[in-house]
């Protein structure tokens, strides 16, 4: 079959075909084929929305994504304003993705709700479309999962040493939820040309953004007062 016929046959692909079909594609020995599955994903969303069981319509600020992820200064916003709480909304984010790619009968809230738990699998997942697509990446699930593990850990204490360790703990948690979803960006970058870059911060972000100032205020006046008794 010529790249034009083979052209022509993804025009009657849906959406999760022509993604299977792009991660089982050897891009190095054909990549006129994947450039056309690319193309081919990009453009789904122009002509027919694909609905996921739950009817989650993957139209939308990040229909063109792969896996989800946030531009880089949004996330790096979120991040540090939410104290690293906003990775909770973006496993969430991720797993509501996957469900609909795959379309997969998982449920994103439970999975989140036990984040801890459960983040090795979406890594997992993130890692094999790494190397499917070749995308020059270094992520170790296991790893990862380890770091948001000790990242969700939280203390409780009235000494400033405990108060130092739930400062760093944040930060910690800020520095995981930016290396995930750069890791994001990047598995995009190598499946889908001219991937959303998903650059609107929606309401619920906002809210996690509201939730996390006032974090930051309990955790400033925590010190303030440690220092000042």
């Amino acid at each position: 079959m010529n790249d034009e016929s083979y052209a022509e046959k993804l025009k009657h692909y849906k959406l999760f075909e022509l993604r299977e079909a792009l991660s089982g594609i050897d891009v190095e020995k054909y990549p006129e084929r994947a450039r056309l599955l690319r193309i081919a994903i990009r453009d789904y969303n122009d002509t027919e929305p694909e609905i996921a069981k739950d009817g989650h319509n993957l139209k939308g600020m990040y229909a063109n994504q792969a896996v989800f992820a946030k531009s880089k200064n949004d996330n790096l916003i979120l991040s540090i304003t939410t104290l690293g709480l906003y990775k909770t909304l973006w496993i969430y984010k991720s797993w509501k993705r996957y469900k609909a790619i795959e379309k997969s009968d998982i449920s994103p809230f439970w999975r989140t709700f036990f984040f801890p738990f459960t983040s090795y699998y979406l890594f997992r997942r993130l890692k094999k479309s790494a190397d499917q697509n070749h995308a020059a990446i270094t992520i170790d699930p296991i790893v990862l999962a380890a770091l948001v593990f000790i990242s969700s850990a939280n203390i409780s204490g009235d000494s400033i040493i405990v108060t130092c360790i739930g400062l760093a703990l944040a930060v910690f948690s800020i520095v995981t939820s930016v290396f995930m979803n750069n890791q994001a960006i990047q598995i995009n970058s190598k499946i889908i040309t001219d991937a959303n870059l998903n650059e609107r911060i929606t309401v619920i972000e906002y809210i996690f953004m509201i939730l996390g100032i006032v974090i930051w205020n309990v955790l400033a006046y925590a010190i303030y007062a440690q220092f000042n008794k």
